[in-house]
């Protein structure tokens, strides 16, 4: 049984889900996994520098400098993205 739902053997069960929202400050999180998120398409660059605060080159390398002064800004809240 799941939930009120019974399942055979040799049935599927599949549970797709949009996502969640995160845990912890985003403007925290390691660059690299951002990098590594925009990348595999999963962020955009602009969501990467608004949500996390990081600064891509046009060649997709993190821009130290300017990553570390964007992450001294405020960061924005959910009703100004």
């Amino acid at each position: 049984m799941l939930g009120n739902v019974g399942i055979q053997p040799g049935e599927s069960f599949v549970f797709e889900s949009g996502g969640g929202g995160g845990w912890g400050d985003p403007f925290r999180r390691d660059p690299q996994l951002v990098l590594q998120d925009v990348r595999n398409e999963f962020v955009s660059r602009e969501q990467a520098e608004e949500t996390y605060g990081v600064i891509l080159t046009d060649t997709l390398e993190i821009d130290l400098e300017a990553t570390e002064a964007r992450r001294r800004q405020p960061a924005p809240t959910a009703s100004e993205q």
